[in-house]
């Protein structure tokens, strides 16, 4: 599958967690939604999650120092304000007056010291505009995190329940079916 896998991802992307737009996302009848699409080789993953209007896309900047570097040098590659450092507060942060404003400030000036970064659109923007953003995706986890299409994973799920659907991707297959992060989903009809 390989390329294919990549094709498969930026043409379906800008539809994921779209569906329901008049489902009634206020109170307690709002139940976010969440994709993980896994390399089952190397266990690397990007988060899609539905935050109300938002859908995000997070990635985790890997540990080993020269992996870091080459997402880095990516992730710097890609068109301006596609890609957020995503600030964690530090220990140091917490008698500050407001923690996360700091922590902001931290990955903006030195983005080496993000563990994750993110992009994403609104729900409803335009399709190409959401096309664009997963060419940078697919860019970013192909030459940043060396993520092949071959080994590409896709599993859904909400807060009470797994989700169904993976998009022409092959299903994830974890070990432990009965975790709701990690639940196989099958073929979507209207989508593969």
């Amino acid at each position: 599958m390989g390329s294919q896998g990549w094709d498969v991802l930026v043409q379906w992307m800008p539809f994921f967690l779209e569906e329901d737009e008049d489902a009634d996302e206020s109170g307690l009848g709002w139940n976010p939604r969440f994709i993980q699409v896994r390399d089952e080789l190397t266990g690397r993953r990007v988060h899609f999650a539905q935050q109300g209007s938002e859908i995000e896309v997070l990635v985790a900047v890997p540990e080993d120092t020269d992996e870091a570097d080459r997402l880095l040098r990516v992730l710097g590659e890609q068109p301006d304000g596609t890609w957020d450092p995503v600030p964690m507060p530090s220990e140091s942060d917490a008698t500050a007056p407001d923690p996360q404003w700091r922590a902001m400030q931290r990955v903006h000036q030195q983005p080496r010291l993000a563990r994750e970064w993110s992009t994403g659109w609104q729900r409803g923007e335009s399709v190409d505009h959401r096309r664009g953003v997963a060419e940078s995706v697919v860019t970013v986890l192909r030459d940043g995190l060396d993520m092949d299409g071959d080994r590409l994973r896709f599993t859904t799920w909400s807060m009470d329940a797994p989700g169904t659907g993976s998009y022409g991707l092959p299903a994830d297959r974890p070990a432990n079916a009965t975790s709701p992060w990690c639940a196989p989903t099958g073929p979507i009809s209207r989508h593969g």
